[in-house]
């Protein structure tokens, strides 16, 4: 097995990066959708609270999921000088998870 050059690393680096931010782009959207701001103000029962208690933990699973994976991206991108600028920019990025608890490297 070789391993990657520079060029090839920068590229992988790049590419999770940029993977990365459609993932949390996601997340957010899902986070600030009607649907789960509806069921999140609603007084719920039976069933339907029962699902829902069930996606909020799921959601909050996805976040501290996506949290450790953007550690081990950020860490990839730290670890290749040439490509610095990348994670500065990735870092001053204006999103920020909605889900209480949880801070990511791209935030406001």
């Amino acid at each position: 097995m070789t391993g990657l050059s520079r060029t090839e690393a920068a590229a992988a680096v790049a590419a999770a990066v940029a993977e990365r931010d459609a993932i949390q782009a996601n997340l957010l959207d899902l986070d600030s959708s009607f649907g789960k701001r509806l069921l999140a103000g609603a007084p719920l029962a039976g069933e339907t609270k029962r699902r829902w208690e069930a996606a909020s933990q799921e959601l909050g699973t996805l976040w501290e999921t996506f949290a450790a994976y953007s550690a081990v991206v950020d860490r990839a991108n730290e670890t290749l000088p040439g490509i610095r600028p990348l994670a500065r920019r990735a870092a001053r990025r204006d999103q920020q998870p909605a889900h209480p608890g949880i801070r990511t490297a791209c935030r406001p």
